[in-house]
This record gives C-alpha cells, structure tokens and sequence, in this order.
C-alpha cells in the first residue's frame, strides 16, 4: 500500500482543480509581474544608448518614473498572486486535513491501537499542511519561467549570438536541479516520517507522565527523546543542506554563463560590432535571469515538499477499515444475542475459541475468567470494535455484519474501566451519543447516573469544562459521568467492562446504584473482576484461555465447585 510521490502530486493536483477560477486570476497576475524585468532591460538599453550619449534630459528625467511604475504594477502583481496562492493552498490543506481526520475516525479500532498517537497527528497537523507548499510551487514554476521567458526574448531582440553563448550552461543548470530534486525528495520523506516518531514520543511522555514520575524514569525517557530528537536535527540538516546547495550551484553555472558573454560580448565591442550600451543591457538581462535561475530550485524544493507530506496523509487515505457497515438499519428496542461459534485471533494466537451462548433480551449476563482469558475481547465483538475470525456474532438471528455500523452501534452503549471525558463542559460531554438532547435531559440522566449532586457543586455546574484526565474529578465521579452518557443515549444493550474495578468502595457503591438504574430492561454482558458485583446477575459466564467453560446462576456454579468456585473463592 501506498502512493508514490508523482502518484501522490497527481492526485493533489485533482485537489487543487476546484480552485481553476483563482489559479487563473494568480496566473495572470504572475505573468504580467514577469514581464516586468524584460521591460527594465529594454529601459536600461534605452538609458545607456540613446538617452546619455545624446543628452536628452527630458526622457532622463521619466526614465526614474518609468522605472518606478514597472515596479509598483510588479509589487501590485506579486501581493495579488501571493494572497490568492496562499489562500488556495491553505484551503486545500484544510480539506485534505479534514480528509484525513475523518478517514481515521472511521478506520476500525484494531487499527488504531496498532498506531502511535503521535505518529498518526503528526500526520494530521503536519504532513497535511505541507501540501499547501504546492501552491507556492505552482506560484514559482509560473512565475520563474515566465521571468526567463521574457528576459531571454530581451536578450534575443538585443543579440542572438550573445544569447547561444549564455544558453551553453542550461543544460548543466537542469541536470543539477534534476540530481538535488531526488535529495530532497528524500530528505523531505524521512524528515517527516522521523517528525512522526518524535511526536509519538512526545505524546507517550506527557500521556504517562505520572507514571514516569512515580518510578524516578525522567531522565531515563529524557535520554529517549534526545535520541529521537537528535536524529531529528541530523534529517532537518540533511534536508537544509539539499534544499541550500541547489541555488549556489545553479548561481555559479549562471556565473559562468555571464563570464562567458563578457568574453564574447568584449571582443565584439572592440571589433565595432556591438555597442557598450547592447553589452552591458544584454548584461543586465542575463543577470537578472540568475534569479529566476536560482528560484527554480526553491519551485522543486517545495514541489518534493508537498509530494512528500501528500505521500505520506493519502498512504493514511488509502488504508481500508477491518470493519465495513451492512446496508440494514437496526430499529427493534427488544436485542437478544447470540455467540455461534465464535472465535477470534489477534495474529499471535487464539485469544476466543468456539464460543456459543445467548442472551435473551433484557437479560443481565455476567462474564468473569481469569486475566487474558478473553472477556474484554468478547464484549468488543458487539459494537463491532472487531469482528470474529470464525464464527458469527448475531442480533435477533442476524449477523452483526449485516446493520449499518451506525444503527448498530446506537443500540449499544459501552462503559469502561477507564472513563475518558474529552475536553469540554460536562453538559457537552453526557451529550457525547444524543448531541440534541435538551438541558434538561442531560439532568434527568445524570440524576440517574448518582451524578446531579456533584455536577450542581461545581463552580459551573453543567457549564464546568473539564479534560480528557478529569483532574478536577474523582474517578468516581468521571466513572458516573460516563454512565449519565450512556442513560442518555438509551441504547438497549449495555457493555460493562470493569466498571468499578478503581473505585474505592464509596464510589463503588454510588456507581453501583447508578449501574442497578442503567441495566433495568436492558440486555446487558458486564465483566467485573469484583465478583461480588456479578452475584445477581441473571447468568454468570466463565471464560479459561478463551473457551466458555461454565455458565449458570452464582449459586449454581458455586455448589458445582468449578472454576468459577475457584475464581469466587480467591476474591474473597
């Protein structure tokens, strides 16, 4: 999988084509901008030849305001055609932004939790605003050949010997800009893949900085990231060096070009054959190629640039999610479950093996098991977070693949062992699954959820803005906030993973009342490592190395003295 870098420019040139309108209007201010110093040539021509040998001080004393005028219709030329270069090319690094976020939302879980976090939002931020460098390219490749187009028409009109004497070097100009073309294109890519690194580095850091702290390993992870960030500086530099050597080359080529039209030119003066004024505007309109000259190698630069930062978000684009929705929509309220054979691998080595069970609806499901005995995989299998390698996850009789992931997805709620709160107010963070949801609403649930009396204690109650850590709460509070979203969001079947494993038993005993209200008519699979949490449950699932080994009321499996006694023994 993956783009290459022409593939890559081809398909951000399609980007770019909705904005042909603006492109043009920039063209043409671009093009009447380099017109400008083949105009100053034929001035300086006209000033050397005609105007001082002659001494006529009427056209000398205009040439100042000739010069003047050429130059602010530049200036005026060059503002229009950088504004809107620039606003085109950071609207489609927005919308390739756009793109890819959207793209990564809807990749499947598996996915991400095989990626670095920073990895993936250096990706984001960064690579896809390189590609707005593509504009500033296309702004130079209009423009600097232009430049040269019209200076060398100058130089032609003046002397078209002189000029195939200055046109020796072009080709040694186009294969040094050809050869450092590769460098960077290289030194672009691994830039940005090692940028990628750094930020997932970062990301790690500050994400596990407590537990950093706890065991003294500050210097130790420090002494990582200068790694990482050392290796960083050796790429940027490889880059610089790529993107600076070009312009010196390409200016001693045209050097070399110039001296060679001096010695031409030169001889020609002391023959009669040409005049010092010719020579020295034929001088100035090869000079002021050098910069154009010189500017190509920047066009290129920044083209490698885009390609490499396109390259690397539609290698992002282009990856396909594990999971893919049906076409049915899932509307029944009533949600009975079935296992048919269900058996899952994560690559390494069967984690499920051959499950089969059901849940009736409305029915509450406990499922304990040893650590790594497959409880959490199995309750990921309902929303769809994975799907099974064999077998079959059903809904009513039909398998999971066949609904819409979001009509699926609306009639199961998850609450977890860790509750993640995103950055924002309460109120916005209990309407995460039902955004419409009135004030009141949100009220209502969180009354449900044993969360309204701590919620009105806040400095602004449901205004209060809180992150993704929750500092400002307890986890027990951040544990009721995240059971208010799911009584919100009214979904029939509930997923308890290890709700109240890191509550203390104050908090376990709020989120226990408030779970009691959100399991009520709900066909509900809850995985406790507290087992005393699971004793009224409906039924009670043992899982050991993956296989569904028992299953039956607690009484039950207690008198039959297997290893759900074993498991209930050790927990007391």
């Amino acid at each position: 999988m993956g783009s290459s870098p022409t593939g890559a420019l081809r398909r951000l040139a399609e980007a770019y084509k909705p904005h042909r309108a603006p492109i043009l209007l920039a063209t043409g201010l671009l093009a009447l901008g380099s017109a400008v110093p083949g105009g100053v040539v034929f001035v300086i021509e006209q000033l050397l030849d005609d105007v001082l040998l002659a001494r006529d001080q009427a056209t000398l004393a205009m040439l100042p305001l000739a010069l003047a005028g050429l130059y602010l219709l530049k200036g005026a030329a060059t503002v229009g055609s950088v504004l809107l270069t620039r606003r085109i090319g950071f609207r489609v690094a927005r919308d390739l932004r756009q793109q890819v976020v959207e793209h990564c939302l809807a990749l499947d879980v598996g996915w991400h939790q095989g990626q670095r976090k920073g990895d993936t939002l250096a990706r984001v931020v960064h690579d896809a605003g390189e590609v707005e460098l593509l504009a500033e390219a296309y702004a130079g490749a209009v423009e600097k050949p232009l430049s040269l187009f019209f200076l060398l028409a100058a130089a032609l009109w003046m002397d078209w010997q002189l000029t195939l004497w200055s046109l020796l070097v072009l080709p040694f100009v186009a294969l040094a800009i050809d050869r450092f073309a590769r460098r960077m294109r290289k030194a672009a890519r691994d830039t940005l893949n090692n940028l990628g690194g750094l930020s997932a580095v970062l990301q790690e850091v500050f994400a596990g900085i407590r537990v950093l702290q706890a065991f003294g390993a500050e210097e130790d992870q420090a002494r990582a990231f200068a790694a990482v960030n050392d290796r960083h500086v050796a790429l940027q530099l490889r880059a610089a060096l790529a993107q600076a050597v070009p312009g010196p080359v390409v200016e001693a080529l045209a050097a070399a070009g110039i001296g060679l039209v001096l010695w031409f030119g030169g001889q020609r003066v002391f023959a009669g054959d040409l005049l010092p004024g010719e020579l020295i505007g034929f001088l100035v309109a090869i000079g002021l190629m050098n910069m154009p000259l010189k500017g190509l190698s920047e066009v290129v630069s920044k083209a490698q640039r885009a390609a490499a930062g396109a390259e690397r978000s539609y290698e992002l684009l282009d990856r396909q999610s594990a999971i893919e929705g049906g076409k049915t929509i899932l509307e029944s309220r009533r949600c009975a479950l079935q296992f048919d054979g269900v058996s899952f691998d994560y690559g390494d080595g069967p984690v499920l093996r051959e499950l089969n069970f059901e849940v009736a609806p409305g029915e509450r499901v406990g499922i304990v098991g040893a650590s790594g005995s497959g409880k959490t995989t199995l309750a990921a299998l309902v929303p769809r977070f994975h799907d099974p390698t064999q077998g079959r996850v059903l809904l009513n009789g039909c398998d999971l693949r066949q609904f819409t992931l979001a009509s699926l997805r609306s009639h199961v709620a998850v609450v977890s062992q860790e509750p993640f709160l995103f950055h924002g107010s309460v109120l916005e963070n209990v309407r995460l699954g039902r955004p419409g949801a009135s004030r009141d609403q949100v009220a209502e649930a969180c009354r449900v959820a044993n969360a309204a009396a701590f919620i009105e204690g806040l400095p602004q109650g449901y205004d209060t803005l809180v992150d993704e850590t929750g500092a400002r709460l307890s986890g027990g509070e951040r544990q009721r906030l995240c059971i208010a979203r799911a009584v919100l969001a009214d979904a029939p079947v509930l997923i308890l993973d290890e709700a109240t494993s890191n509550l203390d038993a104050q908090s376990q005993e709020a989120v226990s009342e408030a779970l009691e209200r959100l399991m009520k008519d709900r066909t509900t699979l809850a995985i406790a490592h507290r087992m005393n949490i699971l004793v009224d449950a409906d039924r009670i699932l043992v899982l050991q190395e993956g296989r569904l080994v028992e299953q039956g009321s607690h009484e039950d499996l207690v008198d039959a003295a297997g290893e759900y006694a074993r498991l209930w023994g050790a927990a007391r």
